[in-house]
């Protein structure tokens, strides 16, 4: 009896758990799937091929590899307290245009993301297809189409493959952005 009423007091104790873990489970395996990634903000763009989306999650565009975000030098001042310009800088420099570029894009606009087989980079990084709600753009395309990313096709993604090559032809053929050299 004693032995029935421990099974019993642990069994009541282990079914919560082993339920909340199935939960907890099935929510990982719809992580990527989850009806929340059809309609979200954009807060801010960390480089042109990777995006931050309401609430946090940092999302890394398939198909394309951008520059950095510009790093500005720092500032030095004068006695009046003003800016010292440094002599030689380029005005807009190319990381400075395709940050540019991605800001205008994407932030404070709403996305459609769409996942491909592999859902994350080899740095755990989500990867996706970003779409703009308010006209169905490709936002990978886009910026491969202004020469503002080289392309960087990376298997098992191969779903919009064809899509992105043309735009990437089309920024080389048109001498855009990286290919106005």
């Amino acid at each position: 009896m004693i032995i029935f009423s421990a099974f019993l007091i642990l069994a009541l104790f282990i079914s919560p758990a082993l339920s909340f873990a199935g939960e907890t489970q099935e929510l990982f395996r719809n992580f990527h799937t989850h009806t929340s990634y059809q309609n979200v903000l954009v807060e801010r763009v960390i480089s042109a091929d990777t995006i931050v989306l309401e609430g946090g999650p940092k999302i890394k565009l398939i198909g394309l590899k951008a520059p950095p975000a510009p790093r500005r030098p720092r500032v030095e001042y004068d006695k009046n307290g003003l800016p010292i310009e440094a002599p030689g800088l380029p005005e807009n420099t190319f990381e400075e245009k395709a940050y540019a570029f991605a800001n205008k894009l994407f932030v404070g606009k709403r996305v459609r993301l769409e996942f491909d087989d592999s859902k994350s980079d080899d740095t755990f990084m989500t990867m996706a297809y970003v779409f703009l709600i308010e006209d169905g753009v490709m936002a990978n395309t886009e910026i491969l189409r202004y020469g503002y990313a080289d392309l960087q096709i990376q298997p098992p993604n191969f779903k919009y493959e064809e899509k992105l090559r043309e735009a990437y032809q089309e920024a080389r053929r048109e001498k855009r952005g990286l290919h106005n050299e």
